[in-house]
């Protein structure tokens, strides 16, 4: 018959090594979860876009302003086109770090979400900010070519009639479903992302080009409660208080 110390000490035994199995899967699991250290630019970011308005660059400049970021907004010439880098764009916006040279609006959004706070962890919600941020691409182009129309690609415009009477509400409808299923102001409840920039800039550009814009939006709470919740962000209230024209003059309402 086993004594008593014995067996004491086949228990804890037993006992221990499901303990240790659990602490080695806590701690390799945590490593894997370590935060994520804060991007530092290399040098001041470069905006570079069109003299005279803001247009297509102003989300990523709304983006840099609130996260508090300090950046060169170069404005003039139509692209920026380095020969000995084949990613180069001339099309404008452009941003420039150092070496690293990248165009188009939504992906100069991406990069900087992603490196500065304004993207999510899930990979598949990732792919839906993605979404949402073409999403408000489309708007901003559907309503500049229904406005202005297009003559190098030979699309005329009727001043956006049809883009009023028709689009403007898919659009907006669409924008007030994504919003609406939130937990929050923003798509993503509390948690501001690169989309929600996008879609603020095609909101105030469709208002600076289209007269009776505002009562078309009344009829989608949810996007005016978002435009509202981004009207107030501190640093974004101080920047749109300062900021450039959004397009030149030929393109504003007045001008319907």
């Amino acid at each position: 018959m086993e004594d008593l110390p014995s067996k004491l000490s086949c228990f804890l035994c037993q006992a221990a090594i499901p303990a240790a199995i659990g602490l080695a899967v806590y701690i390799l699991t945590s490593s894997s979860k370590k935060k994520k250290t804060k991007y530092v630019p290399k040098g001041k970011y470069e905006i570079h876009y069109f003299p005279g308005f803001s247009g297509r660059a102003e989300p990523i400049l709304m983006l840099l302003e609130d996260a508090g970021i300090e950046y060169d907004f170069v404005r003039g010439g139509v692209g920026f086109v380095d020969e000995k880098n084949r990613f180069s764009n001339f099309a404008r916006p452009c941003l420039k770090e150092g070496d690293f040279i990248l165009g188009q609006t939504n992906a100069i959004l991406q990069c900087l979400g992603r490196r500065h706070g304004y993207d999510v962890e899930d990979e598949n919600e990732q792919a839906h900010v993605n979404q949402l941020c073409n999403n408000a691409a489309d708007i901003w182009s559907d309503s500049y070519l229904g406005k202005m129309g297009n003559k190098r690609c030979g699309a005329a415009s009727d001043g956006g009639k049809v883009f009023l009477e028709s689009r403007l509400d898919q659009h907006l409808g669409m924008a007030e479903r994504n919003l609406c299923g939130s937990a929050g102001p923003y798509f993503f409840a509390d948690r501001v992302t690169y989309a929600d920039f996008a879609l603020f800039n095609a909101l105030r550009v469709m208002r600076f080009m289209f007269k009776g814009f505002d009562e078309k939006l009344a009829n989608y709470k949810s996007v005016c409660l978002f435009e509202q919740a981004m009207c107030a962000r501190p640093n974004l209230a101080k920047f749109l208080k300062n900021a450039d024209p959004l397009l030149y003059s030929a393109a504003g309402a007045t001008s319907s």
